[in-house]
């Protein structure tokens, strides 16, 4: 999966899942529009052939990443960190 992903497009669906799926908390923590968010989740399903706004599809995802050593836990956009974007 690494391969074929970009470690911004890694870095967008660990955030991506650390949200919940949503796309709006996603797109103000990586300060892009959520436009931009919808455009890279169908870049990333035309290249791997995972949809990532599919719960399942999405979980398949992050277990390859997980095989391959990246760590959710490690990204550098959390919840935690950016909760003032929530509000």
């Amino acid at each position: 999966m690494r391969d074929v992903l970009t470690d911004q497009e890694v870095e967008l669906l660990l955030c991506y899942a650390d949200y919940d799926m949503r796309v709006r908390p996603t797109a103000t923590a990586m300060h892009f529009d959520r436009r931009t968010i919808y455009s890279k989740l169908e870049k990333i399903f035309r290249e791997t052939g995972y949809n990532p706004l599919e719960f399942w599809d999405l979980f398949a995802i992050m277990k390859e990443l997980e095989k391959e050593g990246v760590d959710g836990r490690t990204a550098q956009i959390s919840p935690q960190q950016d909760a003032n974007h929530l509000g």
